[in-house]
C-alpha cells in the first residue's frame, strides 16, 4: 500500500510534477496531462530508499490518445518491466512523450483508456500493477553487435580531432 506516488510528465513547455496522495488529484492530473496536444506518458512513482526511477516502483501511463498503454517496473523484485496486454485490435504501435521526448509505447500493448486509468488508481492505492489488466513481461530483441576493433579506426594526426569508438567504424587506409 503506497501513501502517495511522484506523478511527472511533461509536453511542450509543460514540465508538471506533483506529489499525489489522493484518487482525486491523480484523475485531475491524467485529465490535465491528456489534455495537451500531443499524448504524453505519465510516471508514477512509488518514492524507494534511492533516487533513481529505475530503483523505484513505476507505473507509466499513456494518456492523450483514443487509447491507452501501460508499462510498470517493480523495486526489489524480478527486475522485470511489464506492458499491458493489448485489448484493442488497434494500434499496434503508437508514441507518447517521454521526458519532452517521443517515445514508442510496447508494440501491441493498446488498451482501453478507461481500463488504463482504472489501473492508474489502484497502482496508486496498493503500490502493485492492476490485476484488472493482463501483464507480459517486456523481452526485447537481441542485437547482434558488430564486430569491433580499436584497430578498424583511421589514424590521426596528433592533436586532430578523430572518429570516436562509438562513431561509425571506418577501415584504415595505407
Amino acid at each position: 500500500m503506497s501513501e502517495h506516488v511522484e506523478a511527472t510528465y511533461q509536453s511542450g513547455d509543460t514540465d508538471r510534477s506533483e506529489i499525489i496522495q489522493s484518487p482525486e488529484q491523480l484523475e485531475a492530473l491524467m485529465d490535465e496531462a491528456a489534455a495537451h496536444e500531443y499524448p504524453v506518458w505519465l510516471e508514477l512513482v512509488i518514492p524507494g530508499e534511492t533516487e533513481g526511477v529505475f530503483d523505484n516502483t513505476v507505473l507509466w501511463i499513456g494518456l492523450g490518445a483514443p487509447f491507452s498503454s501501460l508499462m510498470y517496473t517493480e523495486r526489489g523484485k524480478d527486475g522485470n518491466r511489464y506492458d499491458s496486454v493489448g485489448t484493442l485490435g488497434a494500434p499496434d504501435g503508437a508514441t507518447f512523450g517521454y521526458g519532452g521526448t517521443p517515445t514508442s509505447m510496447p508494440a501491441g500493448s493498446a488498451i482501453e483508456v478507461a481500463a488504463a486509468r482504472a489501473a492508474a488508481i489502484e497502482f496508486l492505492a496498493t503500490g502493485q500493477r492492476s490485476s484488472k489488466v493482463d501483464w507480459v513481461i517486456y523481452d526485447p530483441p537481441y542485437v547482434e553487435p558488430e564486430p569491433f576493433s580499436w584497430g578498424d579506426l583511421e589514424e590521426v594526426e596528433p592533436g586532430e580531432p578523430g572518429p570516436q569508438p562509438w562513431e561509425a567504424h571506418t577501415t584504415k587506409t595505407d
